[in-house]
Protein backbone atom coordinates (compact mmCIF):
# COMPACT_ATOMS: atom_id res chain seq x y z
CA UNK A 1 0.00 0.00 0.00
CA UNK A 2 0.88 3.45 -0.80
CA UNK A 3 -0.40 6.85 0.62
CA UNK A 4 -2.20 8.32 -1.46
CA UNK A 5 -2.76 11.99 0.15
CA UNK A 6 -1.49 14.05 2.87
CA UNK A 7 -3.70 16.99 4.56
CA UNK A 8 -2.06 19.04 8.18
CA UNK A 9 -4.05 21.48 10.31
CA UNK A 10 -3.53 24.81 9.17
CA UNK A 11 -3.48 25.51 13.02
CA UNK A 12 -1.39 24.39 15.79
CA UNK A 13 -0.49 21.59 16.84
CA UNK A 14 -0.46 21.40 12.80
CA UNK A 15 -0.81 17.85 13.19
CA UNK A 16 -0.31 15.93 9.72
CA UNK A 17 -2.71 12.69 8.16
CA UNK A 18 -1.80 10.46 5.67
CA UNK A 19 -4.10 7.49 4.26
CA UNK A 20 -3.03 4.29 2.52
CA UNK A 21 -4.40 3.62 -0.81
CA UNK A 22 -5.22 1.19 -2.32
CA UNK A 23 -7.36 -1.55 -0.20
CA UNK A 24 -8.23 -3.44 1.30
CA UNK A 25 -8.00 -2.76 4.95
CA UNK A 26 -7.53 1.17 4.04
CA UNK A 27 -6.20 2.72 7.24
CA UNK A 28 -4.86 6.34 8.65
CA UNK A 29 -2.15 7.93 10.45
CA UNK A 30 -1.69 11.13 12.01
CA UNK A 31 1.55 12.64 12.53
CA UNK A 32 3.18 15.29 15.03
CA UNK A 33 5.39 17.90 14.13
CA UNK A 34 7.65 19.79 15.43
CA UNK A 35 7.36 23.65 16.10
CA UNK A 36 9.55 24.18 13.06
CA UNK A 37 6.75 21.90 11.15
CA UNK A 38 9.05 18.78 10.79
CA UNK A 39 7.20 15.35 11.05
CA UNK A 40 7.90 14.20 14.82
CA UNK A 41 6.26 11.07 15.22
CA UNK A 42 2.70 9.03 14.82
CA UNK A 43 0.92 9.31 17.38
CA UNK A 44 -2.39 7.58 16.15
CA UNK A 45 -3.41 5.09 13.67
CA UNK A 46 -7.28 4.32 12.27
CA UNK A 47 -8.79 1.71 9.69
CA UNK A 48 -11.30 1.98 7.59
CA UNK A 49 -13.74 -0.52 6.05
CA UNK A 50 -11.80 -3.70 4.51
CA UNK A 51 -12.58 -2.70 0.76
CA UNK A 52 -11.81 0.85 1.83
CA UNK A 53 -9.45 2.48 -0.43
CA UNK A 54 -8.91 6.16 0.62
CA UNK A 55 -7.79 8.35 -1.97
CA UNK A 56 -8.62 12.52 -0.79
CA UNK A 57 -8.61 14.09 2.36
CA UNK A 58 -10.13 17.27 3.31
CA UNK A 59 -10.89 19.33 6.92
CA UNK A 60 -13.47 20.84 7.74
CA UNK A 61 -15.27 22.79 11.00
CA UNK A 62 -12.00 24.83 12.18
CA UNK A 63 -9.58 21.80 11.56
CA UNK A 64 -11.76 19.62 13.81
CA UNK A 65 -13.24 17.23 11.34
CA UNK A 66 -11.24 15.15 9.04
CA UNK A 67 -12.84 14.13 5.67
CA UNK A 68 -11.63 11.44 3.40
CA UNK A 69 -12.87 10.16 0.04
CA UNK A 70 -13.06 6.09 0.09
CA UNK A 71 -12.87 5.79 -4.01
CA UNK A 72 -13.42 2.36 -3.73
CA UNK A 73 -16.40 1.95 -0.89
CA UNK A 74 -18.10 4.23 -2.55
CA UNK A 75 -18.55 6.68 0.54
CA UNK A 76 -17.29 9.62 2.45
CA UNK A 77 -16.28 9.04 6.00
CA UNK A 78 -15.86 11.53 8.84
CA UNK A 79 -13.61 11.26 11.74
CA UNK A 80 -13.36 14.14 15.12
CA UNK A 81 -10.27 15.89 15.44
CA UNK A 82 -9.55 16.47 18.96
CA UNK A 83 -8.52 20.15 20.00
CA UNK A 84 -5.07 18.29 20.36
CA UNK A 85 -5.16 15.82 17.29
CA UNK A 86 -4.25 12.81 19.06
CA UNK A 87 -7.58 11.92 18.66
CA UNK A 88 -8.68 10.79 15.68
CA UNK A 89 -12.90 9.41 16.23
CA UNK A 90 -14.96 8.10 13.70
CA UNK A 91 -18.36 10.09 13.63
CA UNK A 92 -20.23 8.73 10.50
CA UNK A 93 -19.91 7.53 7.02
CA UNK A 94 -21.91 8.58 4.02
CA UNK A 95 -22.80 6.38 1.57
CA UNK A 96 -22.91 7.86 -2.47
CA UNK A 97 -26.71 8.28 -3.96
CA UNK A 98 -25.22 7.03 -7.57
CA UNK A 99 -23.19 3.39 -6.47
CA UNK A 100 -20.17 3.50 -8.87
CA UNK A 101 -19.39 7.25 -9.07
CA UNK A 102 -16.10 6.44 -6.17
CA UNK A 103 -15.46 9.54 -4.31
CA UNK A 104 -11.98 11.09 -5.24
CA UNK A 105 -11.26 14.22 -4.00
CA UNK A 106 -13.02 16.50 -1.88
CA UNK A 107 -13.42 20.04 0.15
CA UNK A 108 -15.62 20.85 3.18
CA UNK A 109 -17.06 24.58 2.87
CA UNK A 110 -15.47 27.17 5.20
CA UNK A 111 -19.67 27.37 6.14
CA UNK A 112 -18.99 23.88 7.86
CA UNK A 113 -22.53 22.72 6.48
CA UNK A 114 -21.35 22.11 2.80
CA UNK A 115 -18.89 19.39 1.95
CA UNK A 116 -18.08 19.35 -2.16
CA UNK A 117 -17.08 15.57 -3.39
CA UNK A 118 -15.70 15.05 -6.82
CA UNK A 119 -16.31 11.48 -8.22
CA UNK A 120 -13.89 9.78 -10.65
CA UNK A 121 -16.72 7.58 -12.44
CA UNK A 122 -19.34 9.98 -12.29
CA UNK A 123 -17.62 13.08 -13.82
CA UNK A 124 -19.63 15.20 -11.21
CA UNK A 125 -19.19 16.95 -8.19
CA UNK A 126 -21.48 16.55 -5.61
CA UNK A 127 -22.65 18.96 -3.06
CA UNK A 128 -23.36 17.19 -0.01
CA UNK A 129 -24.98 18.64 3.44
CA UNK A 130 -23.17 18.33 6.89
CA UNK A 131 -24.91 18.37 9.87
CA UNK A 132 -24.01 20.16 13.44
CA UNK A 133 -21.76 16.99 14.37
CA UNK A 134 -20.12 17.73 10.89
CA UNK A 135 -21.22 14.33 9.31
CA UNK A 136 -22.07 14.13 6.01
CA UNK A 137 -25.46 13.38 5.61
CA UNK A 138 -26.93 13.75 1.96
CA UNK A 139 -26.96 14.83 -1.40
CA UNK A 140 -28.10 18.17 -2.34
CA UNK A 141 -27.62 18.64 -5.70
CA UNK A 142 -24.58 16.91 -8.31
CA UNK A 143 -23.19 18.83 -11.52
CA UNK A 144 -21.49 17.45 -14.42
CA UNK A 145 -17.65 17.71 -15.07
CA UNK A 146 -18.15 17.19 -18.64
CA UNK A 147 -18.64 19.88 -20.61
CA UNK A 148 -21.05 19.00 -24.10
CA UNK A 149 -21.24 16.26 -25.66
CA UNK A 150 -17.15 14.97 -25.44
CA UNK A 151 -16.15 11.73 -27.73
CA UNK A 152 -12.81 10.57 -25.62
CA UNK A 153 -10.79 13.59 -24.66
CA UNK A 154 -8.93 13.92 -21.43
CA UNK A 155 -10.32 16.62 -18.90
CA UNK A 156 -8.79 17.72 -15.26
CA UNK A 157 -11.23 19.57 -12.88
CA UNK A 158 -10.48 21.37 -9.92
CA UNK A 159 -12.20 22.18 -7.02
CA UNK A 160 -11.79 25.60 -5.38
CA UNK A 161 -12.79 26.91 -1.71
CA UNK A 162 -11.31 29.87 -0.58
CA UNK A 163 -11.87 32.02 2.42
CA UNK A 164 -10.24 34.98 3.39
CA UNK A 165 -7.17 33.29 5.44
CA UNK A 166 -6.84 30.29 2.97
CA UNK A 167 -7.14 28.67 0.19
CA UNK A 168 -7.62 24.83 -0.85
CA UNK A 169 -8.01 22.97 -3.56
CA UNK A 170 -8.00 19.59 -4.93
CA UNK A 171 -7.57 18.22 -8.96
CA UNK A 172 -8.42 15.33 -10.39
CA UNK A 173 -7.82 13.69 -13.80
CA UNK A 174 -11.18 12.13 -15.44
CA UNK A 175 -11.35 10.19 -18.89
CA UNK A 176 -14.31 10.09 -20.88
CA UNK A 177 -15.00 7.30 -23.07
Amino acid sequence: MTSAFVQSMSRAPFSVFSVAWPGPNACGQALSTYSNGTLKAVIQTWRYGASSGIHGLALGKGDNILYSADLNGDSVWAHSLKKEASLVQEIGRWNVVRKGTHPRHLVAHPNGKLLHVLMESGNEVVEVEIDDAGVPVKELSHWSTIPGSPSCYTYRYTVHTKTNDSHRCNTSKLLVR
